[in-house]
């Protein structure tokens, strides 16, 4: 019989317990925090974290809190409708080469386990690089594969980083880590079948808060066969895939945090309109055709030529390139349900057209305007332009904003988690969330 401490869930844990969190990976881990708090409390007024909330009972006080209206739940409960949020406007963090979105599945869960268990802030931020570092490692060997076959790779790999960080954080040993990953690869799941619906964001939840009840499940003794990851990956990977290399990226960090509220594979195109736009803004009707050049692996992701809902448009680069066009933004207010039949951006969709070039990276773009002048002007944008600490704090502020909190509450918060050192400790974290702005009556 193979040795188990060869297994895959064994690497795993050694992966998360060896590997140092450093300087730029807890930066990276400090803004993938504020992002994906401020974008669930941007979607926690959404359907699917609504109708998540309706089904759970209430926890004790002493209990990890629901981010949106503070009320206190069990730490599934928690995880699930935290992340449902996290997840539910599609504005959360992505690392576009491993084909996952680290924030919604990691951040909730690792913040309620810290909340149970009284961990400080550091380790905190300290379990959320190495949670990030794992999920990255994983997608980048199997997120592309996974992707293509119909799977959701956030949640099936999700469920396994957020399991191993989760178990780290609890202090358990390797032997309690590998565990805990191998509870969690029973618990893997998720389609992108289901894109497009409520479903969407409830797998990304279910794949937290499968990752934290493995951590849990194995701190209390739960046992797994030690090879069920190896053949979790028989399962997942494609025939005679390789056992993944668990390698760091070149670089450091490669979270992407989201500067438009839309599919990943689209802000490529969007920061090469939004170029073209300030070096020469169009006048009205002046833009005779929008040519829109992406790799092919990217084009059925988000080409749909009609929106008819706000999912619909954020997957629409057809939408994107003509909102952009004709106002210089894409923010959360551009996919509200009555600004999708505006009249200058339903002028410009049509002339809007999608070019397959495999000379265009994935999650990259070219964008080439044509004026009725005869003039034409291009842009490549090889792919989604970074955000700075400046940017992220900017989204938090207008995240808030959406929820209806105070915008001195909001400036504050981040501060508190942008400035260098230690953040708080989970319990006073989550206390500190910015409040409901006050309504002059």
């Amino acid at each position: 019989m193979p040795d188990p401490a060869s297994g895959l869930a064994a690497r795993i844990a050694g992966f998360v317990t060896s590997t140092p969190a450093g300087r730029g990976q807890l930066d990276q881990a400090r803004l993938t925090v504020l992002d994906t708090i401020g974008v669930a409390l941007a979607g926690g007024a959404e359907p699917a974290p609504v109708a998540v909330r309706s089904a759970q009972r209430p926890g004790w006080d002493t209990d990890p809190r629901i981010w949106w209206d503070g009320t206190p739940a069990g730490p599934a409960e928690a995880v699930l409708a935290n992340a449902v949020a996290a997840h539910g406007l599609d504005y959360d963090c992505l690392i576009p080469a491993a084909y996952v979105q680290p924030g919604a599945v990691l951040v909730p869960a690792l913040i309620a386990l810290a909340e149970r268990d009284g961990v400080t802030g550091a380790r905190l931020l300290d379990g959320v690089a190495r949670g990030v570092g794992l999920l990255g490692a994983l997608g980048r060997d199997l997120g592309h594969q996974l992707h293509t076959r119909g799977w959701h790779p956030t949640c099936v790999l999700g469920v396994v980083a957020a399991a191993a960080a989760g178990a780290h954080l609890l202090g358990l040993p390797t032997g309690g880590i590998a565990t805990a990953v191998n509870i969690a690869v029973s618990l893997s799941g998720g389609l992108k079948q289901n894109f497009g619906s409520m479903t969407k964001e409830l797998q990304v939840g279910e794949a937290a808060r499968g990752g934290a009840q493995a951590a849990l499940l194995s701190a209390a003794g739960v046992t797994a066969n030690p090879r069920a990851a190896d053949s979790w990956l028989g399962l997942v990977g494609p025939p005679g895939h390789r056992a993944p290399t668990l390698e760091p990226p070149p670089g450091g960090p490669d979270v992407h945090i989201k500067r438009y509220p839309c599919c990943g594979r689209m802000h490529a195109a969007l920061d090469a309109a939004a170029a073209l736009r300030n070096s020469r803004p169009p006048a009205a009707g002046e833009v005779r055709s929008v040519a829109c050049h992406l790799n092919p692996a990217d084009i059925a992701h988000i080409d749909r030529a009609e929106v008819h809902t706000p999912a619909e448009a954020k997957f629409s680069v057809q939408y994107g390139l003509a909102r952009m066009l004709a106002r210089g933004q894409v923010g959360l207010s551009d996919f509200e349900p009555q600004e999708l039949a505006a009249a200058d951006v339903a002028r410009l969709m049509p002339r809007v057209r999608i070019h397959p070039d495999g000379a265009v990276p994935s999650f990259g773009a070219q964008v080439v305007i044509g004026f009725s002048t005869g003039e034409q002007q291009r842009q490549h944008a090889a792919g989604p332009a970074a955000a700075s600490a400046a940017d992220v704090a900017g989204k938090f502020a207008d995240c808030c904003a959406r929820a209806g909190r105070a915008a001195a509450d909001a400036r504050t918060f981040a501060a508190m988690i942008t400035r260098p050192g230690a953040i708080p400790d989970p319990r006073t974290l989550v206390r500190s969330l910015p409040g409901r702005a006050s309504v002059a009556v």
